[in-house]
């Protein structure tokens, strides 16, 4: 882990100590740059400067190697956007032609339409025991519950078919009407690439690592952690159910990352979620022993129409 990441550890661990007290944590910091990270912990990304900044970037790149947004990104770029800037979503392009000189250059058609990523945060809260969340020999342990936490919660709200809502993207997978998968490999990534209509050379296949096992059987060069599929990208993911595969054209999808932030409590009541996805009794931290960590991601994301096929009830 890098310096500034341990350091961010660190001053979560002397809140801990100090019982959520940030006057009594900063006055137990064992170094400035501790010190400073926890004057700085719960504000807004707009305010966080300096090695704060550093740290969270340091934790979203550790985080980023387990996430499949990110994976998707090194196969093939996202086409990234600041937040809540305009910019043209485009379905056919301008004409391109030979002309003699003195002519007039022809313009084709053109059919796009202005689009812009609202701010969307993405958070979760990861409760653990506060002798865990003190203990300075829990600090790997912490961190990789805090990076799992990150990847997968981005990583299943991106792979879904859930629909959008005031606070949330939609999933890449909503509205794509879905084909249907059998027991054969072979003929369900040709009956995925039949049912795409984005660009071969930029896309890339999604799935499970499961099923990146099964295909290394029939396709050279890809396997549980993903590789290359008959010449075409793939990428595999735990949040990518064994059931579901999918292809997409990265750069049609727009992106916007504003980064990660994290704070600490052990005073909140918090209100964990049954089975059902229903509310159960509210627990209150400090009555049970317990410290907490916010994660808040800053990431929205919107496909265009013709960017994403899939398949569903594959059974290889």
């Amino acid at each position: 882990m890098h310096n500034n990441a341990r350091h961010l550890i660190q001053a979560l661990q002397e809140l801990a100590r100090a019982d959520g007290n940030r006057a009594n944590a900063e006055g137990a910091a064992t170094s400035g740059t501790v010190l400073t990270m926890l004057k700085q912990l719960g504000t807004s990304t707009g305010n966080i400067t300096g090695d704060l900044g550093v740290a969270y970037r340091e934790i979203l790149q550790l985080a980023q190697r387990r996430s499949l947004i990110s994976k998707i990104d090194a196969a093939s770029p996202f086409r990234k956007l600041p937040f809540e800037l305009p910019a043209l979503e485009q379905s056919a392009g301008s004409s391109v032609g030979f002309i003699a000189e003195g002519q007039a250059i022809p313009v084709g058609e053109l059919d796009f339409t202005a689009r812009k990523l609202a701010r969307r945060k993405l958070s979760g809260i990861l409760p653990v025991t506060r002798e865990m969340a003190s203990a300075m020999p829990a600090e790997s342990a912490l961190s990789r519950d805090l990076i799992r936490a990150v990847a997968d919660g981005e990583s299943a709200a991106f792979f879904s078919d859930d629909a959008a809502s005031a606070s949330a993207p939609a999933g890449i997978l909503a509205g794509v009407t879905p084909g249907t998968g059998s027991n054969n490999p072979a003929n369900d990534i040709a009956a995925l690439i039949d049912a795409f209509t984005g660009d071969l050379d930029s896309a890339v296949i999604l799935t499970s690592p499961r099923n990146g096992v099964k295909l290394a059987a029939i396709y050279d060069g890809t396997g549980a952690r993903g590789g290359e599929l008959a010449g075409i990208g793939h990428v595999t993911h735990a949040e990518i159910p064994d059931g579901e595969i999918a292809i997409i054209e990265p750069g049609r999808v727009m992106l916007a990352d504003d980064g990660l932030e994290i704070d600490y409590s052990n005073q909140a009541t918090i209100a964990a979620l049954d089975s059902n996805g229903d509310p159960d009794a509210p627990v209150s931290l400090w009555q049970h022993n317990l410290s907490a960590y916010r994660l808040t991601r800053w990431l929205n994301w919107r496909p265009a129409a013709g960017s994403v096929a899939w398949l569903n009830s594959v059974n290889w």
